[in-house]
């Protein structure tokens, strides 16, 4: 393999894998909505920030649309780590919307929204 001047791996580590910490970035996230994508995230006692990536049939009833979108919704996260704070945990939610729009598109809003006010506190 070759070196890389960046890590942009996505370890497991780095991902919300099991049902409850699905479960509790819903029951306990805040939420900041945008056209196609809705972000969920919630403090959690890591200190590394992690994604976990939910599109439903109903909003995207093609496997292919559905598997495009997780693809394109890690590479957001993947390879702009620092806009995300570590210690949280994150779930984007995928709509319709999203597929309508290219990946330079995505990561201008996301810049925007995770240089806002609307980003989670370092720490808590």
């Amino acid at each position: 393999m070759a070196d890389r001047d960046g890590d942009e791996r996505f370890p497991k580590g780095a991902r919300l894998r099991k049902k409850r910490e699905f479960d509790l970035v819903f029951k306990e996230g805040k939420r900041v909505r945008l056209p196609g994508l809705t972000i969920l995230f919630r403090p959690n006692p890591g200190g590394i920030a992690r994604l976990g990536v939910s599109v439903s049939k109903r909003r995207l009833p093609k496997a292919v649309q559905r598997n495009r979108a997780r693809r394109v919704a890690r590479e957001l996260f993947r390879r702009n780590r620092a806009l995300f704070p570590p210690g949280f945990d994150y779930v984007f939610l995928i709509g319709p919307e999203f597929l309508a729009h290219p990946y330079g598109h995505h990561l201008r809003r996301l810049q925007k929204v995770m240089k806002g006010e609307r980003r989670p506190a370092h720490g808590g």
